[in-house]
This record gives C-alpha cells, sequence and structure tokens, in this order.
C-alpha cells in the first residue's frame, strides 16, 4: 500500500525554511544547534508557544512543563527509553482544543531530532 503524499515541511501552514548554517525557522520561532547532537528551539503560533532543548546524547532525563499530563507522559517514556534529555515548555488554547499543542510539539520536536540527527 502506498503512502499517501503528505508535504511534510509545511503540514499546516507554518512558514518553515532551512538554511546553510542548520537553522530551522518555525513560525517566529528559531532553531538553532548548539552541537552537532543538541538543538533548541522556539516556536510560536497563534495557538501555542514551545521552548525546548533535545539532546541526542542525554541519559534520559526529561524535564517538562506541559499542561496535558498524559502526553507529558508520552513525552517522558520516549526520552527515557530513547536516552535523550529533553527540557521542554508548551503553552496553548488547550481548553478549545489541545490537538494544537500536542501537533505544535511533535512539529516542534520532530524538526530538532531530524536536524540534529542531518547534523552528524
Amino acid at each position: 500500500m502506498d503512502s499517501p503524499n503528505i508535504n511534510k515541511t509545511n503540514h499546516h501552514q507554518l512558514p518553515i525554511k532551512e538554511q546553510k548554517d542548520i537553522t530551522i525557522t518555525v513560525g517566529n520561532g528559531n532553531l538553532a544547534l548548539k552541537s552537532s547532537n543538541t538543538a533548541t528551539n522556539f516556536g510560536k503560533t497563534k495557538e501555542t508557544k514551545i521552548n525546548l532543548i533535545l539532546d541526542l546524547d542525554g541519559e534520559g532525563n526529561f524535564k517538562g512543563d506541559i499542561p496535558l499530563p498524559y502526553f507529558k507522559h508520552l513525552l517522558e517514556t520516549l526520552i527515557f527509553y530513547a536516552s535523550f534529555n529533553l527540557d521542554i515548555y508548551g503553552e496553548g488554547d488547550i481548553d478549545i482544543d489541545p490537538h494544537h499543542l500536542i501537533e505544535d510539539i511533535g512539529l516542534t520536536l520532530g524538526m530538532a531530532l531530524r536536524s540534529a540527527l542531518s547534523s552528524n
């Protein structure tokens, strides 16, 4: 079965720009690598605000402030078993629709992971 043709670079109209120095802009935020395996990101949309630091050479440490306990638990479990370190802060319009925050964290974290992996 063929997978659907999905535009992975601009799924929900956030402007994404890759530059030579491995800086990625998401919405009004910038993703910049601190080292070959660490990425820092700040992303802001109309619905959400996300700050994160991802270290692929970590020890499974998670520090997070996310207002969705079950989603926070899922991220914590992923980070622990992947032996990454993640420091993340996320806020959004969860009283209207929590999927905005979940989706934007997934987008921001995925871009940080992709960028850190592609720099090796």
